[in-house]
């Protein structure tokens, strides 16, 4: 069976060939948008990616950045994913991030490998699942940007 060829890329698995695209599955994106609580995963940054930070109106300013590349040659390599990219997209191999942050780890793969990555975004994620079980522990709603229950909700991609 001949391979197609793209600018996306292919993969052949068991003799099927099969286009290998950036486009994250809706589910995943909400899934990635639910672990990050809307901010950058990068650690330190935490910039909220739902608010622009000059004129707080609400945009979606978040970037969904591979640990292990999209690309062959990109940044940190494939990896795991080198033999099968069936999920190079998936929740775990994406960190939500803003565009500087994702500039720094895709131009400095020596400074933020991969294992470096998935450290900050465990650390980023465990911390969310901390502060929402303390909100639930006390029985109360987390306080929004907009000071409205559930809009940050509305500005989730999907």
């Amino acid at each position: 069976m001949g391979a197609i060829h793209t600018r996306r890329g292919t993969q052949s698995i068991d003799g099927r060939t099969r286009e290998v695209t950036r486009y994250v599955k809706r589910e995943a994106e909400r899934e990635l948008w639910g672990r990050a609580a809307g901010r950058c995963e990068f650690s330190g940054c935490n910039q909220l990616l739902y608010q622009s930070p000059v004129t707080s109106e609400r945009v979606n300013i978040s970037e969904k950045a591979h640990i292990y590349a999209f690309s062959k040659r990109g940044a940190r390599g494939r990896a795991p994913f080198a033999r099968n990219t069936a999920h190079l997209n998936d929740p775990s191999n994406l960190m939500l991030v803003c565009h500087a942050c994702h500039r720094k780890i895709d131009t400095r793969p020596d400074r933020y490998p991969a294992d470096l990555l998935i450290r900050w975004k465990g650390e980023h994620e465990k911390r969310v699942l901390t502060v929402r079980r303390e909100y639930r522990r006390r029985d109360v709603e987390p306080p929004t940007e907009c000071g409205k229950r559930g809009a940050v909700s509305r500005l989730v991609p999907g």
